[in-house]
């Protein structure tokens, strides 16, 4: 249902035509676009479920955010949609969810291996770490993004993607390597206060050697 939605909807609110809608104003921590109820996502939504209300019939929308995660999701205020939160209710956090990948032999997505999030490559909540590794395992993507940030900033968006930055100083080598040097020791550190928690309760289920983006960040 989700793909149907996607290909049905996602072609007529691209984000190019988005981002010059706002006049070119790049998204951030204090002004998120992607997630607002406008035309990137809850409209089209919205409007594809509208048939369906408007034949009298009843729409539940499953969203899945985790019971570890600290934020809300989508409500209706039609009393016709129904939100459901099957995460939240049967108490599955993010150590659950890999433990249903893993045993029905799915596994996690292979863009885990370098990245701690699906969706947007662009996406301004990423770690400068996982811009580093973006601009190196999908360029085109990376010069892409550098390609908005420019002209954001070019109409006078004050807004860069990782705050005080641009993307171009941030994967220039000394920097990028500064970075890569920082994430390790984080790792390192968490590797150790993971060990610590296992040793003062064996019961626990971590696992020392599966440390993830997330993990290392909070």
């Amino acid at each position: 249902m989700w793909g149907l939605f996607q290909s049905s909807f996602s072609t007529p609110y691209p984000f190019d035509l988005s981002y010059r809608v706002i006049s070119l104003f790049n998204p951030s921590y204090t002004a998120i676009r992607c997630v607002s109820p406008i035309e990137m996502k809850l409209k089209p939504f919205e409007k594809w479920i509208k048939t369906f209300l408007d034949a009298g019939e009843e729409v539940i929308s499953y969203v899945a955010i985790r019971s570890d995660e600290k934020r809300l999701g989508y409500k209706s205020s039609n009393e016709d949609v129904k939100v459901k939160f099957p995460f939240m209710e049967d108490n599955i956090d993010r150590e659950k969810v890999s433990q249903i990948l893993d045993d029905s032999g799915l596994g996690l997505p292979g863009y885990y291996r370098w990245r701690s999030r699906s969706g947007c490559t662009f996406c301004f909540f990423q770690q400068k770490i996982e811009w580093v590794r973006l601009s190196r395992e999908h360029p085109e993507a990376f010069e892409r993004a550098k390609k908005l940030e420019k002209t954001a900033l070019d109409h006078d968006s004050p807004f860069t993607w990782v705050q005080g930055t641009t993307l171009a100083e941030l994967v220039a080598p000394k920097r990028a390597k500064q970075i890569e040097e920082d994430f390790q020791k984080r790792l390192e550190r968490e590797k150790k206060l993971k060990a610590k928690r296992l040793a003062r309760n064996p019961f626990l289920n971590e696992d020392t050697k599966k440390l993830d983006i997330e993990e290392v960040y909070g």
